[in-house]
């Protein structure tokens, strides 16, 4: 506060830090909203990872399946005499 006790000086002071907890205030309350939205996002991806993980798998899993069939197929054309 101002020296001497100048009231005009103490109501400009007080008037800035209201200004100042004001602005504190709106900023803390985007933020928040920043960060809920923000994990809702990370939810999402989280939820996302773990569908293609199993997709991957499933894949995986269709890929060995063919080609053991093909593989199969070889074995059978080569015991095959073709001439």
């Amino acid at each position: 506060m101002a020296a001497g006790g100048d009231a005009a000086g103490d109501v400009d002071e007080f008037d800035l830090l209201e200004k100042r907890i004001g602005e504190l205030a709106a900023q803390y309350a985007m933020l928040k909203v920043e960060h809920a939205r923000l994990k809702d996002q990370v939810r999402e991806r989280e939820a996302e990872l773990v569908s293609l993980k199993e997709r991957v798998a499933r894949l995986s899993n269709e890929r060995g399946a063919v080609r053991a069939r093909v593989d199969q197929l070889i074995r059978k054309l080569e015991g095959m005499d073709l001439r």
